[in-house]
């Protein structure tokens, strides 16, 4: 049996760097819910045709994607578009994570989802909660080099999420990614020890 892991955190957090991390230096699955979004959104994924359909052949481009940049200054403009996003992808990226998790034999993995305290679903489908925490002005630093936004435009973003507060009020475990890359990786050895322990692994 696989003990399944929400990791989270805000965006410009780092929760790909610190689960790939998991990945490459302990051999931990990961299931990354943008992954199966970006796949649902891409090239004609099933996501296409109920998003073509609310919101218009605008926000889709000629190769059969999601025109991503368009759809993020559109929440920018009007939060309702993201709760009508969130409701047409989440049942589609709940279904294809349950998939993935039968699938995976392992001690513990981690299941990557940015909007676990908002979407009480994937809640239901993990054991525990990993924040990857920071600063909100390494995050605006983070999304604004990354998605080429303005500062106000990436602090926007922010103010759509939930708090730092309401992250780490529902976290069992955290990890502080706002220093140096020597201390992200002793705290993800040593949680990794945790974690076995924890789930009682006798390497069998």
């Amino acid at each position: 049996m696989t003990h399944w892991i929400g990791l989270t955190g805000g965006i410009g957090s780092g929760k790909s760097t610190v689960a790939n991390l998991f990945s490459s230096r302990h051999g931990i699955p990961i299931i990354d819910t943008d992954e199966i979004s970006h796949s649902l959104t891409s090239n004609n994924g099933i996501a296409i045709p109920l998003l073509k359909e609310e919101f218009g052949g605008d926000f889709i481009d000629v190769f059969g994607n999601l025109k991503r940049d368009k759809m993020r200054r559109a929440i920018l403009q009007d939060s309702s578009i993201k709760k009508i996003l969130e409701y047409l992808l989440h049942p589609l990226i709940l279904r294809e994570v349950k998939r993935q998790q039968l699938e995976i034999k392992s001690c513990y993995g981690f299941v990557v989802v940015p909007l676990l305290l908002e979407v009480v679903e994937f809640q239901k489908i993990i054991e525990r909660i990993l924040l990857i925490d920071c600063s909100e002005e390494i995050q605006i630093e983070r999304i604004q080099n990354r998605n080429k936004l303005t500062y106000i435009e990436a602090k926007s973003l922010l103010s759509i999420q939930s708090s730092r507060e309401q992250r780490l009020s529902i976290a069992d475990d955290i990890i502080d990614n706002y220093t140096s890359i020597d201390s992200l990786l002793y705290q993800i050895d040593d949680l990794h020890q945790f974690y076995l322990r924890y789930f009682h692994y006798d390497g069998n």
